[in-house]
């Protein structure tokens, strides 16, 4: 889904490495998920299913909402 990676690419290159080793773990288990799935937790159309998920979607969306 392009817009996807139009949000996650630039998180991967420019935030990624900073984040702690769990929200490493958490992200390579959002990307088991089907796109519409992570893309509607991105938008907040639902929750994410588990905590872990829940703080680095938190952390893709402050990465995006953030002054450029």
């Amino acid at each position: 889904m392009l817009e996807l990676e139009f949000v996650l690419v630039p998180f991967v290159r420019e935030r990624l490495v900073e984040l702690a080793q769990p929200l490493h773990a958490a992200y390579a288990e959002l990307l088991e998920h089907e796109d519409w799935e992570i893309f509607d937790w991105i938008q907040g159309r639902e929750p994410a299913p588990t905590p872990a998920l829940a703080e680095v979607i938190a952390e893709i969306i402050a990465y995006n909402d953030r002054p450029r």
